[in-house]
């Protein structure tokens, strides 16, 4: 272990020459640094209890061990992520890493300490790059490692950088009619963030049915885009046959999925519809989400997933149909979001989330042939039903 690995868990001075080593000498001096801003109730935290060994495979077939790490993320919606560890040996692949925060890096850190698992040596998977799954990235992955992640996303990462991409996911959401002054608070909590620096990285960019490995180790790298244009879930096929499904935020058990925006790309519903059909048709006997549990049977809650998106789809198509020629604008504050208070009084996060998830409801009705959109003559873009659509003549809908 390396001096910056003992940084990142916050302790410098103590050399030893194994990791079993380390963690024996640290035993009885867990208290978190002061600088970590965390609940006042908290004042130590063992990393140890933070881990799970999951009852998935069976080792004396050949499995390897599977291990979650519940890595808290302070001040992050998701509340904690799931940090997968897959261990045989001295192998050693992580699946994601959480957000960048003290009490993250700690707990991350020193969870890979408790399972002896050496941080140069082990190899990592990013399934998509939000801060909660690749925030310590740069601070607690060494660069030298050997780093996987989707290809597509990273590309819209590099690209979210660029003033030209903010101006045009700027402009989209202005053009549906939402005003100047919102603007600016909702597209603060888009897509223009770099989760983690490439620069230096021993960074392998993998696509649908890439081979991953960690040591003798093997995977393969599953696209499911929705969730993110890129979105990566991790395949391992055990010895006997059976398989588990690291999904990241692709199937989750106690939240719905929020599907995403970018500029460029109009198909994150129909997308994500079709990569929970190609999980079913893999069919894998465990799948392990990036926040909450997991269930034994996954399948009825895949069923409910797509469902549950096909619905707010169908109630939109329906309140166009009742509302011909209402902005896009409206159509997405008529979404039936659960919120309290009035639109203009919820927080800017929960805003752009809406605001996000509305846009992939609207392109894919628009894809779909279902709806048409035209800008009317304040150059506001407004939806209409097909029938509605057919010789349509455009009117001012600012007041609708």
């Amino acid at each position: 272990m390396t001096d910056r690995d003992l940084r990142c868990f916050g302790q410098t001075d103590r050399p030893h020459q194994t990791l079993s080593e380390y963690w024996e000498s640290i035993q009885v001096d867990l208290r978190i640094p002061e600088k970590i801003q965390g609940p006042e109730d908290v004042r130590e935290l063992n990393p140890a209890h933070f881990v799970d060994r999951l009852e998935v495979g069976d080792v004396s077939l050949g499995w390897p061990e599977i291990y979650r790490i519940k890595v808290p993320g302070h001040k992050t919606m998701a509340g904690w992520t799931n940090v997968y560890v897959i261990k045989q040996g001295q192998d050693a692949m992580v699946v994601d890493t959480g957000a960048p925060a003290d009490i993250s890096r700690y707990i991350f850190s020193g969870a890979l300490v408790y399972l002896e698992v050496d941080p140069s040596r082990a190899a990592y998977f990013i399934t998509h790059p939000h801060l909660d799954h690749a925030g310590l990235v740069d601070d607690c992955v060494p660069k030298d490692a050997r780093l996987y992640t989707g290809r597509a996303d990273y590309g819209f990462m590099v690209r979210s950088l660029s003033q030209d991409y903010m101006v045009e996911q700027s402009k989209r959401i202005l053009d549906l009619g939402f005003s100047y002054s919102g603007i600016e608070s909702i597209s603060r909590f888009g897509t223009g963030v770099l989760a983690f620096d490439s620069k230096g990285r021993n960074l392998k960019l993998v696509r649908d049915g890439d081979s991953v490995t960690a040591g003798s180790l093997r995977f393969s790298a599953v696209g499911t885009p929705g969730h993110t244009p890129g979105h990566m879930t991790l395949l391992y096929q055990g010895p006997d046959g059976r398989s588990v499904l690291f999904s990241g935020d692709h199937l989750l058990f106690n939240v719905t999925p929020g599907l995403s925006f970018r500029p460029g790309w109009h198909s994150a519903m129909s997308d994500y519809i079709e990569s929970m059909r190609k999980v079913v048709r893999l069919n894998p006997d465990w799948v392990l989400g990036a926040h909450g549990g997991y269930e034994e049977d996954w399948r009825p809650r895949a069923k409910w997933l797509v469902d549950h998106a096909l619905r707010r789809a169908d109630r939109t198509l329906r309140y166009i149909d009742e509302h011909p020629g209402v902005s896009g604008a409206q159509v997405i504050r008529n979404m039936g979001w659960r919120m309290q208070g009035t639109w203009d009084q919820v927080p800017a996060a929960q805003k752009w989330f809406m605001v996000e998830t509305g846009l992939t409801v609207l392109d894919y009705l628009e894809g779909s042939s279902l709806v048409v959109s035209r800008r009317n003559q304040y150059g506001m873009v407004c939806y209409w039903t097909l029938e509605d659509a057919v010789g349509l003549v455009l009117e001012d809908c600012a007041g609708i």
